[in-house]
């Protein structure tokens, strides 16, 4: 007869006798944790999961696990291997026959109870036997096991810039929600109970707050606050380009499935930016985004920050993720619905070539800018009055436009 079922995670189909006991055929499938002991139930060297609950298979008929899943230490050797090591430093591993069935245990008590006393855990474990301890090792190192707070992961990997470490984490998380958080900044008392509480009360995907500027030479001084309540994604992001709210990854609290339901993209080889590329994939990702006005996070700023130094990579940085920007409003279709918001974008370039001296894109930019100008002519008035100057030169031709710069280097007045 055939038998279908989850294994492990994958899903196995094979032919069984009717009378083939579990523990046998899961051998057979190269799951070798799973051993007999004692053929009668009472030594739970056979333990495995069905369905999540502690089953003993060697009285289990394969047939009956047709449709279900079956969880053998294969499957969780991350977890087993971390308890394994508590089983080491007690003392207790000796032989290690009895480990894989007693780990298996051991897991599914730790998710079926929640901070069992003592005599909880001698109940719930008195099916496994060990015949080289006294079970007093295994005790403890369940108790130690116990104190460690699982909800904190650390991950040493590469390092491989902020994009890459943020998607790593955002993979090996899986709580309901993301709270960001750069290596120099650290997270206000209460903030996350607050955030969350805002988040479930009013089913928003994220939740936008303000933050606390902190200097090493004066007091906090309080971010702009969000007071718009509740904005759709669209209008929040037409904010972002009009330079009228932050786009820091980190005073925006999100939900995970934001970034497991639209593949958010990661650009690695950027130093700068990186946070509005993310922010802009979830902000037009969502309808539904709410304020918090109250700080969550304290931003320190200091001379010595990536953001504070002016350097020709950073200069590159800045156009290439303003171009990102622009492509993937272009990839989604809104390039008409924001083109007074890109053309407001592509001032802040202008204006940044201006500023850095990259007289070598200011040609482009300002051709640029002279057609957007004609499209929105209120563009001018975010312009200052030698901006205007150099608009109207670039109007009547590049030469003239070209003149005017070299004018102002001349004077110093850029």
């Amino acid at each position: 007869m055939e038998v279908q079922f989850t294994l492990n995670g994958k899903k196995v189909s094979t032919e069984i006798a009717a009378d083939t006991v579990l523990l046998n055929l899961l051998r057979d499938l190269g799951c070798k944790s799973v051993k007999c002991g004692c053929e009668t139930t009472n030594c739970g060297l056979c333990t495995v999961w069905i369905d999540g609950k502690s089953r003993l298979s060697c009285s289990v008929l394969a047939a009956s696990i047709d449709g279900h899943e079956v969880t053998t230490l294969e499957g969780v050797e991350k977890e087993a291997a971390e308890f394994g090591s508590f089983l080491a430093q007690e003392g207790a591993e000796q032989c290690g026959f009895c480990s894989p069935g007693f780990i298996m245990n051991v897991l599914a008590m730790f998710r079926e109870l929640k901070n069992p006393s003592i005599e909880e855990i001698k109940e719930y474990l008195a099916g496994n036997l060990c015949r080289c301890t006294g079970y007093m090792g295994q005790l403890r190192a369940i108790q130690k096991y116990m104190e460690v707070d699982r909800r904190i992961v650390c991950i040493d990997k590469k390092n491989e810039g902020l994009p890459l470490a943020r998607k790593t984490g955002i993979l090996k998380a899986n709580g309901k929600y993301i709270q960001h958080l750069d290596s120099d900044d650290t997270l206000i008392d209460g903030a996350i109970e607050k955030l969350v509480c805002r988040a479930e009360e009013t089913d928003a995907d994220i939740v936008a707050s303000s933050f606390l500027f902190c200097y090493p030479d004066k007091g906090p001084v309080l971010s702009e606050p969000y007071t718009f309540g509740e904005i759709s994604g669209i209008s929040y992001f037409r904010q972002k380009l009009n330079l009228q709210a932050y786009w820091s990854v980190w005073s925006h609290f999100q939900k995970r499935s934001l970034f497991l339901n639209n593949k958010i993209e990661t650009v690695a080889d950027i130093s700068i930016g990186e946070d509005a590329i993310m922010m802009t994939q979830l902000i037009l990702a969502t309808d539904r985004i709410v304020s918090l006005n109250i700080p969550t996070v304290n931003y320190y700023r200091n001379s010595s920050s990536m953001s504070c130094l002016p350097n020709e990579e950073k200069y590159k940085d800045f156009r290439a993720y303003q171009r990102w920007i622009e492509k993937y409003v272009s990839a989604k279709g809104l390039s008409e619905q924001l083109g007074k918001e890109i053309a407001y974008m592509h001032l802040q370039t202008a204006y940044t070539s201006l500023y850095w001296k990259q007289y070598g894109d200011v040609v482009d930019d300002m051709r640029r800018l002279v057609a957007d100008v004609k499209r929105y002519p209120d563009l001018v008035e975010n312009l200052s009055r030698r901006e205007r100057k150099l608009l109207k030169a670039y109007k009547l031709s590049t030469f003239w436009g070209n003149l005017r710069v070299k004018y102002y280097i001349l004077k110093n007045k850029l």
